[in-house]
């Protein structure tokens, strides 16, 4: 598999991606407030939300994601970048470790290091634009922080 196809790894149609124009050029992300990210089509369809939008509309130059606020949407365009040629590792389940480095590359474990409302709202974005990469990210780094916790301690992790 080539570097240029990495990203596109879970998705049904690879061929559909790769090999066709309609995925060609840059679009921008727009946040709930306003802010434009610049992304390209292909490294935006890591998505399935916005490859679908994409796909029903390969002319438009925008996508508004009004359920995305600028501090997310910044590190969600920093992740699809990275992994548009660095495939990431599979991250195993159950998960077996309580400390990230045991699942997945170093990259990943410092993006991944960001305070828990943050982390929330990654999972939370992750999950409402369908970046499963990004989504299993995130949720296995929750189950690190909840992984041999008693109940009482794991009230404590998430209400602090």
């Amino acid at each position: 598999m080539s570097s240029d196809n990495l990203l596109y790894d879970s998705f049904d149609s690879l061929e559909t991606i790769s090999n066709n124009d309609m995925f060609d050029g840059l679009i921008n992300l727009i946040s709930n407030e306003g802010d434009s990210f610049e992304i390209s089509k292909r490294t935006a369809c890591m998505s399935r939300v916005i490859r679908v939008m994409i796909e029903l509309d390969n002319k438009e130059t925008e996508i508004p994601l009004k359920e995305v606020n600028s501090n997310v949407m910044k590190k969600i365009v920093e992740f699809m970048k990275y992994h548009e040629h660095v495939e990431m590792p599979e991250i195993q389940k159950p998960i077996q470790h309580t400390n990230m480095k045991y699942l997945t590359t170093e990259w990943d474990v410092e993006f991944i290091n960001v305070d828990n409302d943050l982390l929330f709202q990654l999972l939370s974005v992750a999950n409402y634009l369908d970046i499963k990469p990004l989504l299993n990210l995130c949720s296995a780094k929750i189950a690190t922080m909840i992984k041999g916790k008693t109940r009482q301690q794991i009230q404590e992790i998430f209400h602090n």
